[in-house]
């Protein structure tokens, strides 16, 4: 009947297990079913290689890829054939960023657990695509900072450097209409990457 009905938006912390299931399950009981998962949510951490607190590395990859397999597990269920997955990864996956060490490490994990996903889930019908953007505009507004991190001057320009790359990045809006294409696609690729810096990096790497 052409009738759009609103719902109000529900939250999600995905550092708490309890969180993830109550909103997956409110998801159910409002439509029954999920169709169509994207994992999105994502930080970004300036520290050190070599000193990032314990901490400040749990935090990050709570966010950007374990909370991502607690989500996946708990829809699972619901999905059926036809269904997608879609997790947005970053080309910073592919290679180690210096002094956002545990950014690119989070995407390098959830890059080969997609992979997994995708081989393990086949006979199911559900298809699951990584999205991979380079720099996207405006750029980081959510960095978090290891204590002391402002006080390197070295550290601190190479962080300025990328936010300052991000900012003249790609148009985030590229990123919603892959994640479209993905869903009304019945392949849909393995991998999309977006931006001239993401293409840049498939090839050398």
């Amino acid at each position: 009947n052409g009738k759009v009905t609103s719902h109000p938006l529900l939250a999600m912390d995905l550092t708490s297990e309890e969180s993830i299931r109550e909103c997956i399950s409110t998801i159910v009981e409002r439509h029954g079913k999920i169709d169509v998962l994207v994992n999105n949510a994502g930080i970004c951490l300036a520290s050190w290689a070599n000193n990032t607190p314990r901490e400040d590395a749990e935090t990050i990859m709570q966010t950007n890829f374990l909370g991502v397999i607690s989500v996946i597990r708990e829809a699972m269920p619901h999905m059926r054939k036809g269904g997608n997955i879609i997790n947005i990864g970053s080309i910073a996956g592919r290679i180690g960023i210096p002094y956002q060490s545990l950014y690119s490490a989070s995407k390098a994990a959830l890059m080969v657990y997609t992979d997994a996903l995708r081989m393990e889930v086949k006979t199911t019908g559900i298809r699951v695509s990584l999205v991979e953007p380079g720099d996207l505009q405006p750029g980081m507004k959510n960095v978090i900072k290891s204590d002391g991190f402002d006080l390197n001057p070295v550290a601190v320009r190479a962080e300025k450097i990328m936010r300052e790359e991000e900012a003249a990045g790609t148009d985030p809006v590229k990123v919603a209409k892959k994640v479209v294409k993905a869903i009304k696609s019945k392949k849909p690729k393995h991998r999309y990457l977006i931006g001239p810096d993401s293409w840049l990096v498939e090839t050398l790497s």
